[in-house]
């Protein structure tokens, strides 16, 4: 298919700022994808407006991520944009988003429900013929990613309301975890809310976790490392070793995976990204990610990996809410 290009002035138009400032945008490399010819510039009509820079100074970027970040800073801005003028219902979005989470959930602990069996129990309908256990699981999970989005956009969740969306920031905490958790495990309502109280191996490692006595102490000391580094460092970078660092204390004896991935989701959206779900086609990278920073080698496989599955599911609704 051939590709479709615009104007400097229609991109100006387009994204409410001046020809000149699309031309200093283009000259500098800021867009991606554009054609020069002579002192014009072709710009691919999908192209969104890159990140306002201002947002970004006040953070320390590696290098190596400055151009990954702001190319999906400059696609979260645009999507919002979209929210605020009514072209894009992150109600929807959110809907969707839960069943192929629960489902990407689910494959890892031996609950084979469908993923219409689950839109059926998340339509307040039971699945015909299946155990009440794996169903509950699946109840559990719409509770808890509910509470997290209730906790990332407060009261305002009318379609009015998140017309004007804002991101309030609160403290992670161990009632907030000890919660979530719990409704993950509705399902066995003696395990939720507990933590081990035995040595487990971390996830992609052969290492054990720490003893379950020092649980409570590293999770205090991982709430107030991560408060710390997010006022310095962008969110695409802290929120990846947020969860890896939550996955080495590993807390509970199930669930940690699930809980891990609503925290991290959580913190996406207070920053304003939509929440992510490794799929089936991701789990090698995504273990590769685990044991590249587990064994000393570094965090940049797990934080690309994520960076990659928001900027894939902000493509996906910018391209559903083209205009």
């Amino acid at each position: 298919m051939e590709q479709a290009y615009m104007t400097a002035a229609e991109a100006a138009k387009k994204w409410g700022i001046s020809d000149r400032r699309v031309r200093l945008l283009c000259s500098s490399g800021k867009i991606e994808g554009i054609v020069r010819t002579g002192r014009s510039y072709q710009i691919p009509r999908e192209a969104v407006k890159p990140a306002d820079e201002r947002t970004l100074r006040q953070k320390d970027i590696p290098a190596e991520y400055k151009s990954l970040f702001r190319r999906i800073d400059g696609k979260r801005d645009e999507l919002l944009r979209r929210l605020r003028e009514g072209g894009f219902c992150l109600e929807e979005s959110h809907k969707e988003f839960l069943i192929e989470w629960i489902e990407n959930s689910l494959a890892n602990t031996g609950n084979d429900l469908s993923a219409e069996e689950i839109r059926t129990i998340l339509n307040g309908y039971p699945a015909e013929g299946r155990p009440l256990r794996k169903q509950l699981e699946v109840l559990g999970l719409q509770d808890a990613f509910e509470w997290i989005r209730e906790l990332a956009f407060g009261a305002r969740l009318s379609e009015s309301q998140l017309s004007e969306p804002q991101f309030p920031e609160s403290q992670l905490s161990e009632p907030l975890l000890l919660k979530l958790h719990g409704l993950v495990l509705m399902d066995r309502r003696r395990e939720g809310g507990r933590y081990r109280t035995r040595l487990v191996q971390i996830p992609g490692t052969e290492d054990e976790s720490p003893q379950p006595f020092m649980v409570p102490v590293m999770l205090d000391w991982l709430f107030r490392e991560y408060a710390e580094k997010k006022k310095k460092l962008h969110a695409l970078e802290t929120i990846p070793r947020l969860y890896m660092d939550f996955q080495w204390i590993h807390p509970f004896s199930d669930g940690n995976t699930r809980v891990g991935w609503l925290l991290a989701n959580l913190e996406l959206m207070r920053a304003g990204y939509l929440p992510v779900t490794v799929g089936a086609d991701q789990t090698e990278e995504y273990y590769q990610g685990l044991k590249s920073y587990y064994g000393g080698k570094g965090e940049a496989p797990m934080i690309r990996l994520v960076a990659g599955l928001e900027e894939k599911e902000l493509d996906r609704r910018l391209k559903e809410t083209e205009r």
